[in-house]
């Protein structure tokens, strides 16, 4: 059974910001230090490339690198793109001199797609990160066979459903002509 990390404030470093400690099991504690050290490490070597001026498109195929590594893979194949992409955004931004929770708050808005925005505006490479956002999206909250909570052969009656809120693009009439 997996145990949930404990996050405790244990005092301030050189420049004064909060240090945290991370308390968990011996072999989850293990694993994340393995993979944050992967990351730290691949980033500091790869430190010019990665601090450029054009970062915000690096970070996709900087974590694509990192992922697919020969000598990474082991430890970075069970983690997401999205999730590594998500820390390098955050390495990134505190780099550039943003406090801890404004580089988290970043990597948030880096990686969530705005469910009001139009897709169909968007160039290929935003929409190819949309795409991978919500693949994740669907990925985490799907329901597999060996999942605890599955029933199979689940009937909805969408008559009692709360209604839909109408959109932008269905909202004109029906009677438009092609």
């Amino acid at each position: 059974m997996r145990r949930k990390a404990e996050t405790s404030i244990i005092g301030r470093n050189v420049r004064g910001k909060l240090v945290q400690q991370v308390e968990m099991s011996n072999d989850a504690s293990t694993k994340f230090q393995g993979r944050f050290n992967v990351i730290k490490e691949f980033t500091a070597i790869n430190y010019i490339r990665f601090s450029s001026k054009h970062q915000s498109g690096y970070v996709p195929r900087f974590a694509e690198d990192m992922k697919t590594n020969q000598r990474h893979r082991t430890l970075l194949n069970e983690v997401s793109l999205i999730q590594i992409e998500k820390m390098l955004h955050i390495i990134q931004a505190h780099m550039k001199g943003k406090a801890l929770s404004e580089a988290v708050e970043y990597a948030k808005q880096q990686v969530t797609i705005d469910p009001n925005q139009d897709l169909n505006k968007l160039g290929e490479h935003e929409v190819d990160k949309a795409k991978r956002i919500m693949d994740e999206a669907f990925e985490s909250n799907r329901i597999k066979p060996d999942d605890h909570d599955f029933q199979y052969d689940v009937q909805v009656d969408f008559d009692e459903v709360a209604p839909v809120e109408a959109s932008g693009w269905d909202s004109e009439s029906d009677n438009d002509e092609f």
